[in-house]
């Protein structure tokens, strides 16, 4: 399963809120429980996965916390397989992604969860 492929990676995980090791059966759980979810507005957080346009494969994703403050902000994190990082991918879907979202859900700020260890994502 590409999700574990990066949750259950240590360089990846340093820089999370997740547990590591992840184990399998976690990863699995998380995919069922997100599949399951209708995202907007119903839920006050979901993963979105990004997938490497040319091939399709799942290779990061963007968790979403709708309005989980109370005034209309959308408060995001996100992970990325290492293979993926230094090529743009992160900004190239925040960038489709957040003017929509903004748009659909009349979001006013946009809050982003970083690590100030990840000097590449701050």
């Amino acid at each position: 399963m590409a999700f574990y492929r990066w949750r259950d990676n240590a360089t990846v995980a340093r820089y999370t809120l997740w547990d590591y090791p992840y184990e399998m059966s976690e990863a699995e759980a998380f995919c069922i429980e997100q599949a399951g979810l209708t995202c907007f507005p119903s839920v006050d957080w979901c993963q979105l996965m990004i997938e490497e346009a040319a091939t399709g494969e799942a290779i990061g994703d963007i968790g979403l916390g709708i309005r989980v403050d109370g005034n209309d902000t959308l408060t995001l994190g996100y992970s990325l397989h290492p293979d993926s990082w230094g090529k743009g991918v992160m900004y190239e879907a925040l960038s489709e992604l957040l003017p929509i979202l903004t748009s659909a859900l009349s979001v006013k700020k946009v809050k982003g969860i970083v690590d100030a260890r990840n000097l590449a994502s701050s």
